[in-house]
């Protein structure tokens, strides 16, 4: 679903708010037959796979146990929070609005921000970034008309526990900051994170 209105500036965490100052946008896409352009989609897909291996694979149980057999091939399970958040493969953004030239985000990517650690969890936010579209047709080869780049953001809290297997939540945001959004085109789109998802 594709919507067009203004949204005030909010966080939104799973329907309550949450702290922050986040961009608005005109244009937003919404759920997983949101219409978003096929392009689009595959440059965020780009960006995310890789870094969605990063943070699942490291709790995935089964490959804890093929490491016992073939510990040249997988990585150790890991358990300890701050050696889980170091080992995600993607820039950090410290939340400054002057660092964030320095994230190279002008041709699309993804950062983590606000990644925190106890001695049993592990919390942070994924930014992620198209970068500009070509000028090619749309998925219906017509002359394309949407953004020229989409965006989006979320939260992971992952609990590891000694008697079971870590587990991560995602929560959902309905917007992202605004230092990260303002550096992007003036018609970059907003889409929430189940646009991407399967």
């Amino acid at each position: 679903m594709i919507t067009t209105r203004l949204r005030p500036a909010a966080a939104l965490l799973l329907g309550t708010a949450a702290a922050g100052s986040l961009a608005a946008c005109s244009t937003e896409y919404h759920g997983h037959d949101s219409g978003i352009d096929g392009e689009l989609w595959d440059r965020m897909a780009s960006f995310e796979d890789p870094l969605l291996t990063s943070v699942f694979d490291p709790l995935d149980e089964t490959i804890g146990i093929l490491h016992t057999m073939i510990p040249e091939q997988y990585p150790p399970a890991v358990s300890d929070p701050d050696e889980y958040l170091a080992g995600i493969l993607a820039p950090r953004w410290d939340g400054a609005a002057a660092s964030v030239p320095e994230l190279g985000l002008d041709q699309g990517g993804a950062i983590l921000y606000d990644a925190v650690s106890t001695e049993s969890d592990a919390s942070f936010s994924i930014f992620i970034a198209s970068g500009p579209r070509s000028n090619g047709p749309d998925d219906s080869g017509r002359v394309y008309s949407g953004p020229s780049e989409v965006y989006t953001c979320y939260r992971f809290d992952v609990r590891f526990e000694a008697d079971a297997s870590a587990h991560a939540r995602q929560t959902i945001y309905l917007g992202c900051p605004a230092e990260l959004v303002d550096p992007l085109a003036d018609d970059a789109a907003f889409a929430s994170a189940e646009v991407f998802a399967g």
